[in-house]
């Protein structure tokens, strides 16, 4: 079969795919990160074209082969006398691959017979939803809470720094996540809530509550704000008498900041407030997906900052809140926790869950209250993460 070299094989089918070093491998084409079409194990440039697989036509040569020489086996055996009723041979269907399985029984008259299992039927809404998880990947479960979030939260809790001697959540932050992770984090956040909001109303309600637009916006104001600052201490140079800076390896005249360095960040920025603002007025042409495409525009254009430069404030609240929420579901559904009462007894496990989803509604916009509220039931319930790993795995902690 000739390879194809332009046009792309069917998605999520395996094909066989010929490399720039002359070999051949197998391999699909997959809907990438934001939603291109590409390779699952290379890039398109190390890829020079492709073909369908062809079934094996060896196999079938060989069965039939194999089937003449059984046949003469056993005519030869029952001219020797020998007694061959309590053997049986098998034809297998042509086309069976390594490792498949086959049911066989035996007829009246005691011929062997493949027999294939009932396939369990499904219902129109159970094929919707696995034929969307074929096309996308994309599984809905609400249940799980995002259950990697409580070990982030308990590993940044329990950090301890070798920098500045700093322990806890602050000095982890600080620590590990640059000034620039706060875009890269955000940005990732605002693309799932794009396809959540489409697709998984009840999970787009329950995380949308934390990086709300209002953060987006804010989070890139304080970026202009400190990019200003940053530029302002930069040395002044002359040149010919005129005074210039070089701002992240480029020089430029003082007089030309704002055209070639202010300007266009102040510009990308007006598209995000657009979008917030419409957004916030709930006007039905305006999505996350909207917000998504001027925030990733406003992100790839963006100068990286040092990494010591502080976060912008409500990106480290909505930070908080988010792994706070999903922490304290995270332990009440899953390691016993429970809320502490009025009366210092402990909520019922239904009575906790609709505390916490009211904790967040009361602290809105002061998520480092919840953030509070989370390490008060940590510390109510003497709850020891590192314990509670070894209970659950302890292979893997030995």
């Amino acid at each position: 079969m000739n390879w194809n070299y332009g046009n792309t094989p069917e998605l999520y089918k395996e094909v066989e795919i010929l490399l720039k070093n002359g070999t051949t491998k197998k391999d699909m084409m997959i809907k990438g990160k934001y939603g291109n079409y590409e390779w699952r194990n290379y890039t398109d440039s190390a890829v020079l074209g492709w073909r369908e697989i062809t079934e094996n036509k060896t196999n079938t040569k060989e069965n039939k082969t194999m089937k003449k020489s059984r046949e003469n086996r056993m005519e030869a055996l029952k001219a020797a006398n020998i007694e061959t009723g309590k053997y049986f041979s098998v034809t297998l269907p042509e086309g069976l691959k390594p490792g498949s399985t086959i049911n066989v029984t035996i007829s009246e008259d005691g011929s062997p017979v493949i027999v294939n299992p009932e396939k369990k039927r499904i219902n129109s809404e159970e094929e919707s939803f696995l034929s969307q998880i074929y096309e996308d990947g994309y599984v809905r479960n609400t249940r799980l809470h995002r259950r990697w979030v409580m070990a982030q939260m308990f590993r940044m809790l329990n950090y301890k720094s070798y920098y500045t001697g700093k322990s806890g959540y602050d000095a982890y932050l600080n620590d590990h996540y640059g000034y620039q992770y706060q875009f890269e984090m955000m940005l990732e956040e605002i693309r799932v809530l794009a396809e959540l909001q489409d697709r998984d109303p009840e999970a787009f309600a329950e995380r949308s509550r934390f990086f709300i637009p209002d953060v987006v916006s804010a989070t890139c104001n304080d970026y202009i704000n400190k990019l200003e600052i940053y530029v302002n201490k930069l040395p002044m140079h002359k040149c010919k008498g005129v005074p210039y800076k070089k701002v992240f390896g480029r020089n430029i005249f003082v007089e030309d900041l704002n055209k070639y360095v202010y300007y266009p960040q102040k510009s990308n920025f007006a598209d995000v407030k657009r979008v917030v603002i419409n957004i916030r007025n709930h006007s039905m042409t305006f999505s996350y997906k909207d917000l998504y495409r001027v925030l990733r525009k406003f992100c790839a254009n963006m100068y990286r900052l040092p990494n010591e430069t502080p976060k912008c404030r409500e990106w480290k609240d909505a930070f908080k809140g988010e792994g706070s929420y999903y922490t304290l579901m995270n332990l009440i559904k899953f390691h016993g926790c429970r809320i502490p009462g009025v009366k210092g007894n402990m909520m019922s496990l239904k009575d906790s869950l609709a505390d916490v989803e009211s904790a967040v509604e009361q602290y809105r916009g002061l998520y480092y209250k919840l953030f509070a509220y989370m390490k008060r039931v940590i510390e109510a319930n003497n709850f020891d993460f590192n314990k509670r790993m070894k209970e659950l795995y302890p292979k893997k902690s030995v």
